[in-house]
């Protein structure tokens, strides 16, 4: 179901070092890339779709998707996709009040995360919502109000911090608590243990 207003975009703008090198988001994964998944899943829960990439991108021409690179130099961090996107987004007519987030290495994003998360950001009046599993917080499944545009700014460019947790304490965020479940939904492939992890977990 698509959640009216919301944006989405998908995190792919790291150097993916933990796995070699190269376009993490397009490593195997299941029969087709990993990226794919995560567009099957994800892309169907908001409006428009864009992808943070940065590099050679010449492989994304098949996706048929907007994609924005960091307006930052030297990968400072995850943040700086969300930055890119505001900046981005900022020339742009149809400005969408909110977007959600998530990993190009997270293939079983779950069916109703967005609208999850915007119910959660509706009752709270929230800034930001984000998902908390086992305890856990997963900043890049997450939704952005545009109100934080400033706040993300101040943080990469003046206090030089490129993740997201810091700000998820200083604005007014909602923790959404998922429940358990046999595969976790919000696994991120950063290794290639954790990709073997996952093929394994798929199949169980």
């Amino acid at each position: 179901m698509t959640a009216s207003g919301i944006d989405g975009l998908i995190l792919a703008g790291g150097r993916s070092s933990r796995m070699g090198g190269g376009a993490k988001a397009a490593e195997p994964f299941l029969g087709k890339p990993l990226l794919e998944h995560v567009i099957e899943r994800f892309g169907p829960q908001v409006e428009r779709l864009y992808l943070n990439a940065n590099g050679d991108t010449h492989w994304l021409a098949g996706y048929s998707l907007p994609v924005i690179g960091d307006a930052v130099a030297d990968y400072p961090g995850p943040l700086a996709g969300l930055h890119a996107f505001f900046c981005h987004r900022d020339g742009v007519a149809e400005n969408r009040e909110k977007v959600a987030l998530v990993p190009c290495d997270g293939p079983f994003v779950p069916l109703d995360l967005v609208a999850v998360l915007a119910a959660a950001m509706n009752k709270h009046r929230a800034d930001v919502a984000c998902v908390r599993y086992d305890g856990e917080w997963q900043p890049t499944f997450s939704l952005w109000h545009r109100r934080t545009a400033t706040a993300v700014a101040d943080q990469l460019l003046s206090e030089k911090h490129g993740g997201f947790r810091p700000l998820l304490a200083k604005l007014r965020t909602s923790a959404v608590d998922w429940p358990p479940s046999g595969v976790n939904p919000f696994f991120n492939i950063n290794t290639p243990e954790d990709l073997r992890r996952a093929r394994q977990g798929s199949e169980a």
